[in-house]
């Protein structure tokens, strides 16, 4: 007969809970359609590259080794997700072992990370979002087995880990400055004696070289893309801050706020303070920076696994048994009766009907895109052959763009072109069209360059769903007054 120990125990139950979520998400993962940001990636996958002009290259060449298992499919395309949001689940639950956390407090942690809303959305798409996500928390894990263990070695592979991880979303170079900080500010300085921390920052630079190389070459579109977000979708500070407790669920706010607590003031933390700073310094330069509320996610799971330990701890004093059992009830019973906020898996009128569509920009990003391009096919068809040899599709933003290049051969249309981020980079399809066929441009914007401008579609979707291809306008025009050279980069935008 098999025997397992308590460990192997707790591994186990954790695993069983981190499998649970993916099966959670695999179910629900086929509703709705592709989100417009998903097929932007697929598209970048087919250019894969050592930049992008709007982020690392690292998630582009996830979706084409997604897409090359599983075919260009919606529930293909989300088994990465969903597998990663399962990992760091189960992550979680390590940290909270290796914080001195029994079987409840891995527990609690696992279950207080499957409920949060921004995790569990992270979840249902394919982004950049979980795969930061995954390699932040995989470094405060591998951060804290360095302190248990004291072998700096560790710090070869968190290089690596923060190498791979600036290559998937930039903000992982506020967790190394974060790093940086807190090593300085504690007892742990003596780090910086050793040679393995500075290996591993080698390593980490090394790793994300090509894709700084790139940007350098290209012109660094990045800063570009980052100011333009700063003007456009700037989050104030007081909502900001209310957005953390909503986005981890509120349930959710006591657990945190004592894992912070158990990092800065608690004995039983004490050798792990310095993780407290990787939640405190990327708070601080996303307020200044007036960042979107979910940049901060990723360093939430660390504080729900020391709150975990730290609730535990005062249960088993104050011996609240009845507890124990009543706040995971509480963070279940509620995320059921909310999953279809977080979850896609009511049909799309019912979604609609309760108001979820209004709430859900996410949602809404879903709806219609087969519905556009046969409206695109439609116009185009009604061209002459000859006319159509001599005719580009551009569109305004890479939602239509990438809805057009992955249902348009369906239809006969050729790839669409686009002036925004990447696309522009990519170039126009057809160099030598003199007939332009935009999609979601406004007439008066159009006249300024041709004189011929036709209104030939108005965009809309089956549930009447307001999303930002509602109501848009499928335009030809012909005669431009520009070179293609010229067109082109006066199409240019973020």
């Amino acid at each position: 007969m098999l025997k397992f120990s308590n460990q192997n125990k707790e591994l186990i139950i954790i695993l069983g809970i981190a499998v649970i979520n993916l099966g959670i998400h695999l179910l629900t993962n086929g509703q709705y359609g592709f989100h417009r940001d998903e097929l932007y990636f697929i598209d970048c996958s087919k250019h894969l590259a050592f930049g992008y002009a709007d982020m690392p290259p690292l998630t582009p060449f996830l979706a084409r080794v997604d897409l090359g298992i599983f075919g260009e499919s919606l529930r293909g395309l989300r088994v990465l997700p969903a597998l990663l949001s399962s990992v760091i689940v189960f992550l979680t639950g390590l940290m909270t072992r290796e914080l001195g956390g029994k079987l409840y407090a891995q527990v609690l942690a696992a279950i207080a990370l499957i409920v949060a809303p921004v995790y569990l959305v992270a979840g249902t798409q394919f982004q950049t979002i979980p795969v930061d996500q995954f390699f932040w928390v995989l470094t405060c894990y591998l951060l804290i087995r360095l302190i248990n263990t004291s072998n700096h070695k560790h710090w070869l592979l968190i290089g690596l880990v923060l190498g791979l991880g600036l290559l998937a979303k930039y903000s992982v170079l506020f967790l190394a400055f974060a790093i940086f900080f807190g090593i300085i500010i504690s007892h742990h300085r003596v780090m910086f004696t050793r040679i393995w921390i500075w290996l591993g920052a080698l390593i980490a630079m090394l790793v994300f070289l090509p894709n700084i190389i790139w940007q350098i070459q290209n012109g660094l579109p990045v800063l570009e893309h980052m100011q333009a977000l700063r003007q456009d979708e700037s989050t104030p500070t007081f909502r900001f801050l209310i957005e953390q407790i909503l986005i981890l669920h509120p349930l959710n706010f006591p657990i945190w706020i004592a894992g912070l607590l158990f990092f800065l003031f608690i004995e039983q933390g004490r050798k792990f303070r310095m993780i407290g700073w990787l939640y405190l310094v990327p708070l601080i330069i996303f307020l200044v920076i007036k960042g979107k509320s979910y940049y901060l996610a990723p360093a939430y799971p660390v504080l729900l696994a020391g709150g975990s330990v730290m609730i535990e701890s005062l249960l088993d004093r104050k011996k609240w048994v009845w507890l124990k059992y009543i706040f995971p009830a509480l963070l279940l019973i509620t995320s059921v009766i909310t999953s279809p906020v977080w979850l896609p898996i009511l049909p799309v009128e019912k979604m609609k009907k309760l108001g979820i569509a209004d709430f859900r920009y996410d949602y809404r990003e879903m709806i219609g895109w087969p519905e556009m391009v046969s409206l695109v096919s439609k116009v185009y068809q009604g061209l002459s052959p000859a006319e159509q040899m001599n005719t580009m599709i551009v569109t305004g933003n890479y939602g239509e763009a990438g809805a057009i290049n992955h249902y348009g051969t369906a239809y006969g249309l050729p790839e669409a072109s686009s002036g925004i981020s990447s696309y522009y980079y990519w170039g126009p399809v057809n160099p030598r069209a003199t007939i332009f066929l935009f999609v979601g441009y406004s007439e008066g914007y159009l006249t300024e360059y041709f004189s011929d401008v036709q209104v030939k579609e108005v965009i809309s979707n089956p549930y009447d769903i307001n999303n930002e291809e509602q109501g848009s306008l499928i335009i030809l025009c012909r005669r431009s007054n520009l070179s293609m050279s010229e067109l082109w980069l006066e199409l240019k935008h973020y």
